[in-house]
């Protein structure tokens, strides 16, 4: 297929067109005669080479065969974008044929990542090089005007290990959870934002329950000890009683002639 360039071109276009959130797709392979096979007819011009594109250069060298590159600013479709890029070979012949790529518009991830935001948290992604791609104050939110970093943020004072957990005041001000992981493929890392009563709401509730409860058995306990030795007394006591009474009458008793 790939020696037919308008067929190609043709048939990446049939595939891109299904789907909004795609910008563009494409198949790239410096040593063909067109280097850039894609859905839109672009060529690049003389001075530019494939090969030198990071993200080309991170997909052969990544060991699954595929990457995710960081976010960038698109000059042809004037939005954020990010690409994903996959080896291809022949399956037959195991040739390697090329890299086939995918750009996403940054709008569209944004959209599918806000439905992790509801009252009691949201989930934002961040790139490898620490910057926020969705968030629900938009001022960290990524945009064409403005770029946040976590570096500077509450948030990136946590290990993306998915394990640790932190306990920080939100740009509301509300004390939330926290805690993040890290994709060791794509070096992309998601962070989960929590109300802390979500997180440790039940922890409290069962923790007062088994304080309150061990109180209450304290307290019976101590109720029955109480009662039983209030009763080995009473029955001492009694015994004591018995005891002087049998010895008086047997006093009483002996006296007579």
């Amino acid at each position: 297929m790939l020696q037919d360039y308008e067929g190609t071109v043709e048939w990446l276009d049939s595939i891109t067109s299904q789907y909004p959130e795609i910008s563009v797709t494409y198949m790239t392979n410096p040593a063909f005669e067109h280097t850039v096979y894609m859905n839109n007819g672009w060529e690049p011009d003389a001075d530019w080479h494939v090969e030198e594109r990071q993200w080309h250069i991170d997909t052969l060298s990544s060991r699954e065969g595929w990457s995710m590159s960081a976010p960038y600013y698109d000059e042809q479709t004037g939005g954020y974008c990010v690409t994903l890029s996959k080896v291809v070979y022949d399956r037959e012949t195991g040739e390697f044929l090329g890299i086939f790529g995918i750009d996403f518009f940054m709008e569209k991830l944004i959209d599918i990542l806000g439905g992790s935001y509801t009252e009691s948290g949201y989930s934002f992604l961040v790139d490898p090089e620490g910057e926020i791609i969705n968030h629900p104050y938009g001022v960290y939110q990524m945009s064409q005007d403005s770029i946040t970093n976590i570096a500077g943020l509450p948030y990136g004072e946590i290990r993306p290990d998915g394990e640790t957990t932190s306990l920080f005041r939100d740009y509301d001000g509300a004390f939330k959870t926290l805690i993040a992981v890290r994709n060791e493929i794509s070096n992309f890392s998601v962070y989960a934002v929590s109300g802390v009563w979500n997180i440790y709401g039940r922890a409290v509730i069962y923790g007062i329950s088994t304080i309150v409860a061990f109180i209450f058995c304290m307290v019976l306990v101590y109720r029955l000890l109480t009662d039983l030795i209030r009763w080995q007394e009473r029955t001492n006591r009694e015994l004591q009683e018995a005891a002087d009474a049998a010895i008086s009458a047997g006093k009483a008793k002996s006296s007579f002639p």
